[in-house]
């Protein structure tokens, strides 16, 4: 039985279809990734809630807020900038044509599938099984365990656990956590630190080795190491860094702190209080 909001048959033939959502234009059935819909949104913005057992949630064109329960669910964003919760089940998470933010930090139990739409979306995973895919958007991805794959655009991919692979665009790669891949795609990529850095890094371009200290001249002090490859450029952390370039072109930016860059082969650009091998500043 499918669950309505309003009348929804001649609504959802006009809402733009986003990646996964199909229509049957003859008999207005709403589909998500080939599965028919069991709730279906209207055009404005609707809260729509699954069930404990598996959901096929179909999003109309408002700002929705979508969230998914215990079962194995399948869900599909729409042309608004919808809000899309998952939850216990294995759920596949489709974003829409909007901004949409899709939330898995719920979702422990479960191995899930979620895959950012055209907009520019926010896409949070959390088990070590779970598997995001960026779409065309400039989008964000936040892994507490799985793997991340950007998009076509320029996407940036924040790891604690895991892995990430850069997609075509100007990726920014970001690892927070001890024992983090990252792989650079065809694009500029970079290296980013800072954001959860609570110590200076020791970075080589070349090589593909990094590490950062954690909590310097505490108890809780420690070190993360992370690998990488396909990495062109830096971004630094607040405190001391010391970076090495590759031989080809780099753009490195210590950002804070009293840094040390040494640029190496190639035209590079960089921003540190030491710099060796740099052909231009930073500005």
């Amino acid at each position: 039985m499918i669950r309505r909001t309003a009348v929804v048959a001649t609504v959802v033939a006009a809402v733009a279809i986003p990646t996964g959502f199909a229509l049957n234009s003859a008999s207005a059935v709403a589909s998500c990734d080939g599965k028919a819909a069991t709730i279906v949104g209207t055009a404005s913005a609707d809260r729509l809630v699954g069930t404990a057992g598996a959901d096929v949630i179909v999003a109309g064109g408002g700002a929705d807020v979508i969230v998914g329960k215990a079962g194995n669910d399948v869900v599909c964003g729409g042309a608004g900038d919808d809000t899309i919760t998952g939850n216990l089940g294995k759920d596949r998470v489709f974003g829409g044509l909007g901004a949409d933010k899709i939330d898995n930090s719920n979702g422990h139990e479960g191995v899930d599938r979620l895959w950012g739409g055209p907009g520019d979306d926010t896409v949070f995973g959390q088990t070590v099984g779970d598997v995001v895919y960026g779409g065309d958007g400039r989008d964000w991805i936040h892994l507490w365990g799985g793997v991340g794959h950007g998009g076509p655009g320029a996407d940036g991919i924040g790891v604690a656990e895991g892995k990430a692979y850069g997609g075509t665009g100007n990726d920014k790669l970001e690892p927070f956590g001890d024992g983090i891949r990252l792989v650079g795609g065809p694009g500029a990529d970079t290296l980013l630190l800072g954001a959860a850095d609570t110590g200076g890094a020791r970075v080589d371009l070349a090589a593909g080795t990094g590490r950062t200290l954690t909590f310097p001249g505490t108890a809780d002090h420690g070190v993360f190491e992370f690998t990488f490859t396909g990495v062109e450029n830096f971004d630094g952390t607040g405190y001391r860094d010391i970076v090495y370039g590759t031989s080809g072109a780099n753009v490195l930016d210590g950002d804070g702190g009293r840094d040390t860059v040494y640029g190496r082969a190639g035209s590079d650009a960089c921003r540190a209080e030491v710099k060796y091998g740099c052909e231009r500043l930073i500005p």
